[in-house]
């Protein structure tokens, strides 16, 4: 497939993903829904990987590059987004995540790299702060308030911590699996290693806490967990392989629109459950354009 069109499918798979989750943790626990979603996407790959990867020795170093961005990625930021679409709604989650990896970014590059903050640069990062402000004033886009009170009160800015967290945890993952397909370049089993990693340690989490066993229950909307693991396994392959055979300057752009494919589906499919208001679809489109320059420069 073009570049391009892995990129538009990764995006189109994460952002059904998140209409999934906000179904999926109606019911309120996040914790057994999970660790399915991880199984579901750990079953699913493997069938992939059976059919598509010929060299089962990955070199020591890529493995635990993968294995650490599974910890990051599927083991903390799922987690994380889980909650944060639980709380604040898949309208005002998504841009939020999605404006924190060219912050850290740009801060490492400065920091870290010596590089220079232009006006360009820096007239993005005020865009990315500016989209954040006006998707978060409203607080939680739930139309029941029985998980959080809208408005930013002390505990409507607690809740808007989860979607920068998830990104944050996104954002390293996304650099341990660039080192890692640098040394080793089959995206499938990367993914799988992550995957199972993050899994593993999580069920072992679970079953040692009893806190965590006892708000486990069995649930029909736990189906909707599967799916997300099914639809987030296909956008993370699709991800890699783009990352893998195009710039990220054609990439990342392409991807970045996630938030506005989200905003657009939860319209249609979420009318019921959350209120889009005008401030979050600004939000959300000063943050595409900021990521989208970003990228591009």
């Amino acid at each position: 497939m073009p570049v391009e069109a892995l990129a538009v499918l990764a995006a189109t798979c994460y952002a059904f993903g998140h209409i999934t989750v906000k179904f999926a943790t109606t019911s309120g626990g996040v914790v057994l829904g999970f660790l399915i979603s991880l199984g579901t996407g750990i079953v699913a790959l493997s069938g992939v990987a059976l059919v598509t990867v010929d060299d089962w020795g990955i070199p020591l170093g890529p493995a635990s590059f993968f294995a650490a961005a599974g910890i990051a990625g599927p083991g903390l930021g799922r987690v994380l987004m889980m909650r944060a679409v639980r709380d604040a709604g898949t309208s005002v989650a998504a841009p939020l995540q999605a404006s924190t990896n060219p912050v850290i970014s740009s801060l490492a590059g400065v920091l870290l790299l010596g590089e220079v903050m232009d006006p360009g640069r820096i007239a993005a990062l005020g865009l990315i702060v500016a989209g954040i402000w006006s998707c978060a004033r409203g607080g939680s886009a739930n139309r029941r308030s029985d998980v959080v009170s809208t408005g930013l009160t002390a505990r409507g800015w607690v809740v808007l911590l989860w979607p920068l967290a998830a990104g944050m945890a996104f954002a390293g993952a996304d650099v341990l699996r660039k080192y890692a397909l640098d040394g080793f370049g089959d995206p499938v089993l990367g993914a799988l290693i992550g995957l199972a990693v993050a899994f593993v340690i999580w069920l072992i989490v679970f079953l040692a806490s009893p806190r965590l066993r006892a708000t486990a229950r069995f649930d029909p909307r736990l189906a909707w967990f599967g799916a997300y693991g099914l639809l987030s396994a296909a956008g993370l392959t699709s991800l890699l392989f783009a990352l893998r055979g195009g710039d990220l300057s054609v990439v990342i752009p392409i991807f970045a629109s996630q938030p506005v494919l989200v905003i657009v589906l939860g319209a249609v499919l979420l009318r019921d459950l959350e209120r889009l208001r005008p401030g979050t679809v600004i939000g959300a489109m000063l943050v595409v354009t900021a990521v989208t320059y970003l990228a591009l420069s």
